[in-house]
């Protein structure tokens, strides 16, 4: 499971995302994978930010399931998630 919810940078949140995903396709036993892909960055006197990060983590999500259309990932609990991006995932699986 990948869950880093506090959020001080993208990049690297991603970068959890994106081996969590690796690792749920390459895995031939019966783990049940959650990756998160939301979570907030703490803006000026602590205030969320849930956007600061869902606008830079979804887009690559977009990115990802382009490119890599079929595989085992898992689920994936996301913040503001649209059509596009849940059919781009559900078909993943066939």
């Amino acid at each position: 499971m990948q869950d880093q919810y506090v959020v001080p940078d993208n990049n690297a949140k991603w970068t959890g995302v994106t081996n969590l995903f690796n690792e749920a396709n390459a895995s031939t036993g019966n783990t049940l994978y959650i990756n998160f892909t939301s979570g907030y960055k703490s803006l000026i006197f602590g205030i969320p930010s849930i956007t600061t990060v869902s606008n830079n983590i979804n887009p690559r999500i977009n990115t990802y399931f382009t490119t890599n259309t079929y595989g085992r990932y898992g689920i994936i609990p996301m913040d503001f998630v649209d059509a596009t991006r849940a059919q781009l995932i559900v078909e993943s699986n066939f």
